[in-house]
């Protein structure tokens, strides 16, 4: 893969830092081809040979003996020579030059990067096409996942301080299988993850519920009556676990019979039967 940069100083030390900053991407070549310039001096020569590589002078005044990197130099001094009247900064031009040099096919069909890189690489063209990565993958896919509708009211975990705290919120828009935009009750938008939201309409698929939610006139008449309601639910509960244990009494030994406790649910604790 061909690389370009600009330096203000001609120095070993400023070589070695751009080739520091090329070989963090690409990694320690085996062999260095180079002229025989001043720069290349034992400070260089430390810095390749601390890294196992092999450095190889061409011949003195003979450019074609490393003639792929000066054919490869060729192409971007007619890009910029053609651009001299361009305003745009030197490293943006260097940039733009590089990258449609990279994506443009060679003779044998494929692209400087597809050569180095084994892969096609995306250009703007790309952009016209529709891109299959960015869509929603469909709901019966073979991985079933937790969904919550838009509209819905949730609780979002929040990170205040050192730890997580759970604020009310509805949900405006999915944005993924698992992600959703979540606009606080405060205001704020977040984006969570199924697994730090926690539906708070649970009963919604519920006929009677629904029935509820048309009778009353606003939604605090309607959660006051859903509270009360699922208190009537445990009263009752507790009710009828009273009664079969009585039952139970009733047909046990006296020797046999146990200890029950039930919960009551007025004082919170566990009363025997």
């Amino acid at each position: 893969m061909n690389e370009l940069l600009g330096s203000s100083s001609v120095s070993s030390a400023s070589t070695i830092s751009l080739l520091e900053g090329i070989f963090s991407v690409h990694c320690y070549p085996a062999v260095l081809v180079s002229d025989n310039a001043c720069i290349f001096c034992e400070e260089f020569q430390c810095f390749i040979k601390d890294r196992g590589i092999f450095q190889k002078f061409s011949a003195p005044n003979h450019p074609a003996t490393n003639g792929l990197a000066e054919r490869a130099i060729q192409t971007p001094k007619r890009r910029l020579k053609a651009a001299t009247g361009d305003p745009t900064p030197l490293p943006t031009k260097l940039q733009s030059i590089w990258f449609r040099y990279r994506a443009t096919p060679l003779a044998s069909g494929q692209s400087p990067a597809e050569l180095y890189l084994k892969r096609r690489i995306r250009t703007r063209l790309d952009a016209l096409l529709p891109n299959s990565k960015a869509r929603i993958p469909s709901s019966s896919g073979p991985l079933k996942v937790r969904s919550l509708q838009v509209g819905e009211r949730v609780q979002a975990r929040v990170h205040l301080g050192n730890c997580d705290v759970w604020r009310f919120g509805t949900l405006m828009r999915r944005l993924g299988r698992c992600h959703y935009m979540v606009e606080l009750d405060s205001g704020r938008s977040l984006k969570r993850h199924i697994n730090q939201l926690i539906s708070v309409d649970w009963y919604r698929g519920s006929k009677w519920v629904l029935h509820l939610r048309r009778c009353c006139h606003s939604e605090v008449e309607f959660r006051f009556r859903m509270t009360l309601a699922s208190l009537l639910l445990r009263l009752l509960r507790w009710l009828l676990m009273v009664q079969a244990s009585k039952d139970l009494k009733s047909v046990m030994p006296a020797n046999q019979q146990l200890r029950i406790y039930a919960h009551h649910p007025g004082s919170g604790r566990n009363l025997p039967i």
